[in-house]
């Protein structure tokens, strides 16, 4: 009982495995292409929560140090990449953002200090008025020091060590 097939049952046979391989390899493609931006998407939302994580920080800081006096001074260390710092006098809060990749700040489009103005922007109020030496520049760490001679009392935040 050797039935031998003939060819153009054959030729269907291998053009229909054909369809179900190049099936089989679109699909593999979407799937990958979905894992792609799920990890990016992953990765966006975690750079928000550390840029929202040193906001906080720095407010918390800027907060002890202006409590605590003439002399007082912390480091904060930042993460990559570098963010733009500006502090809202009219909120009481700091404000940053990362910059985005051509180098320039991502600012919200009527110009305005608003912690809903872009996505990765993040503000937090402090308790003291704070003065921002250069709003560019915080690469890996910022400064925070009491403004000595300064009336109300503030702390000043650089990129480059006060001393």
């Amino acid at each position: 009982m050797n039935a031998s097939f003939p060819s153009s049952l054959r030729a269907q046979a291998s053009v229909e495995w054909l369809m179900l391989g190049l099936l089989a390899l679109a699909l593999l493609a979407i799937a990958a292409m979905a894992v792609s931006r799920a990890q990016s998407a992953q990765t966006t939302l975690a750079e928000r929560r550390i840029l929202q994580m040193e906001v906080r920080e720095m407010a918390y800081y800027a907060d002890q140090i202006c409590a605590l006096g003439a002399g007082n001074s912390q480091v904060v260390e930042l993460a990559p990449p570098p963010i733009h710092i500006e502090y809202d006098a009219s909120a009481r809060g700091l404000m940053a953002w990362k910059k985005a990749p051509n180098g320039t700040a991502n600012r919200c489009a009527d110009g305005s200090m608003s912690a809903y103005c872009g996505e990765d922007a993040q503000f937090a109020r402090t308790l003291c008025k704070m003065e921002v030496s250069q709003p560019e520049g915080y690469g890996s760490r910022a400064y925070l020091y009491y403004e000595a001679g300064s009336d109300p009392a503030s702390v000043r935040i650089s990129a480059q060590p006060p001393y």
